[in-house]
C-alpha cells in the first residue's frame, strides 16, 4: 500500500489529503503525519512519532512534503501537485463508470420488462419522512420521465389551446385607441408650471 507523508502545516499537503478525501481514494493509502519527529545523532536519520506513540524511520529519499512513497514501483517518491496529477486518471476513470458517461450519477434499474425498477438520482425535498420511509409511497412515485428520442413525438405532445383562443376578461370592440381617448376626455389637458425667477 502507497504511503503518503504529509504534514497539518503545510498547505499542498492539505490540498492533496482533500484531493484523495473528496474522490474517495483515502483508504487506498496509509497516511503518515511528519509534524512530530526527531533525528537521531549517532546516525542522523530521522523518525516519525505515529499518533499511538511508536517511532517509524523516515526513509532518506523523503525529503519534503507532500510525499507519496510507491513501494511496488521500486520505492519512488512522487511528490507536490504530482501526486494528484498522478491519480487524476483513476478518478476520471471512476467518475465516468459511475455516471455512464452523462456527467450526473444513474439510477440502478433491475429488469428489462415493462415492470422494470428503477431508483431515483435523488429524492423530493417536498416528499414527507413517512413517504421516504420503506412503507411509504415515496418510491412509487418517479420523479422523472425517460423518453427515447427515438420514440414518436406526437404521443409526449403538451395540450394547449386552440390558437383562437381569446380571453374572456375584456370584449372584443375595446381597443386602445378607445382606452387613450377616453383617458384624455377624465383628465383635462395641463401645460405644465411655469417657474418665475428660477435659472
Amino acid at each position: 500500500m502507497d504511503i503518503l507523508y504529509y504534514s497539518n502545516y503545510c498547505k499542498h499537503s492539505q490540498e492533496v489529503l482533500q484531493f484523495f478525501v473528496r474522490n474517495n481514494l483515502a483508504e487506498k493509502f496509509n497516511f503518515i503525519n511528519v509534524d512530530k519527529r526527531r533525528v537521531d545523532r549517532k546516525t542522523g536519520q530521522v523518525y516519525v512519532q505515529l499518533e499511538n506513540g511508536k517511532e517509524i524511520m523516515l526513509p532518506p529519499n523523503v525529503h519534503s512534503v507532500p510525499a507519496l512513497l510507491i513501494p511496488n514501483e521500486n520505492y519512488r517518491v512522487v511528490y507536490g501537485r504530482s501526486i494528484m496529477a498522478k491519480y487524476e486518471q483513476v478518478v476520471q476513470d471512476i467518475k465516468e463508470l459511475s455516471t455512464r458517461g452523462n456527467g450526473e450519477p444513474i439510477g440502478y434499474s433491475l429488469g428489462t420488462s415493462s415492470q422494470q425498477i428503477s431508483s431515483e438520482k435523488c429524492s423530493s425535498f417536498l416528499a414527507s419522512s413517512d413517504d421516504l420511509s420503506a412503507k411509504g409511497s415515496g418510491g412509487m412515485r418517479s420523479l422523472y420521465n425517460y423518453v427515447s428520442a427515438n420514440d414518436d413525438a406526437s404521443q409526449y405532445t403538451i395540450v394547449t389551446p386552440p390558437d383562437t383562443y381569446r380571453p374572456n376578461k375584456l370584449s372584443t370592440d375595446v381597443t386602445i385607441d378607445k382606452i387613450e381617448s377616453k383617458r384624455n376626455q377624465e383628465v383635462p389637458n395641463m401645460a405644465p408650471p411655469i417657474f418665475n425667477g428660477l435659472k
